[in-house]
């Protein structure tokens, strides 16, 4: 990894961390993942919610490395580091204790925890790591069941924000699912802004390493499309393939190691449908 990618995982973690230690921890804000694990736990058994996540980040990392093997380890090490880290600083700094309750107003602390969480997960997208955590239940539902991360990220967020109605109260768990949709839309608008899903031609002499790599690697179909240079008249192989907005840095870096020199065109897709994306979707008369 570059160190200015580096550098970036280190500010999104920092980010993530603060937003979770300043306003989801003080205001009781379920929004799913570890924290809202760690929230429901500190309710009911009076665990200190720090420690809630550093444990749960770790364990989930192992099983992570056990299950999924070492590319998601690489993608998920730092952060698995970093962002407990950060919260246990947080934790035995006074100045930051003082801080997180001279905010009372409980929709400011939704708005600046969604900022500061979507900041921090959209910037590890942006650099193509993961945030860990819960994200490798996803993965492995994926795996084994071919069930797609979106709806099981949605599911288990769903889930944790469902405990809270019980654990806590109606009003956090209402928090936490307007803090879960601002969230999104922050991490929507700082990995790629617009469409969420994008569609990229791609000419290359390696056209057929990196066909391999779209389909078995990123499991994603493609179309090989012949085509003729109108400069050079020579023919060649062009791919078409679509993919979303968690993938768009992965594919760009994946290719330039394949192929520096190869061209790659990247377009937003107004509305993609088919397996992987969404459903069509007929009104009947």
């Amino acid at each position: 990894m570059k160190l200015k990618n580096i550098f970036l995982l280190i500010l999104g973690n920092f980010s993530l961390a603060l937003g979770t230690f300043l306003f989801i921890f003080p205001h009781n804000i379920v929004n799913g993942g570890t924290s809202g694990i760690a929230l429901i736990l500190e309710n009911l058994f009076n665990f200190d919610p720090t420690l809630v996540v550093t444990i749960l980040v770790w364990s989930l990392f192992f099983i992570g490395l056990f299950t999924l093997g070492k590319k998601f380890a690489l993608k998920t090490l730092l952060s698995t580091f970093l962002y407990p880290l950060f919260l246990n600083i947080f934790n035995y700094l006074p100045y930051f204790e003082r801080l997180s309750n001279e905010v009372s107003n409980p929709l400011l602390a939704i708005f600046a925890a969604a900022f500061l969480t979507g900041f921090g997960i959209g910037v590890a997208y942006r650099v193509g790591a993961s945030t860990g955590g819960l994200d490798v239940i996803s993965l492995l539902l994926k795996k084994y069941f071919n069930i797609k991360l979106s709806f099981s990220t949605l599911v288990i967020d769903s889930i944790i924000i469902l405990f809270a109605l019980f654990s806590l109260s109606l009003e956090s768990a209402l928090y936490g699912l307007l803090c879960v949709i601002v969230t999104s839309y922050i991490i929507e608008k700082i990995t790629i802004s617009g469409s969420s899903s994008y569609m990229a031609h791609i000419i290359s002499e390696k056209v057929y390493e990196i066909n391999d790599y779209l389909n078995n690697e990123l499991e994603r179909g493609t179309t090989l499309i012949e085509v003729k240079g109108g400069l050079t008249k020579q023919d060649k192989i062009m791919i078409e393939v679509v993919f979303n907005e968690k993938e768009y840095y992965d594919i760009k870096q994946r290719i330039h190691l394949i192929d520096d020199k190869a061209f790659i065109s990247i377009y937003k897709s107004i509305n993609t449908y088919g397996e992987g994306f969404e459903k069509i979707f007929v009104r009947r008369k």
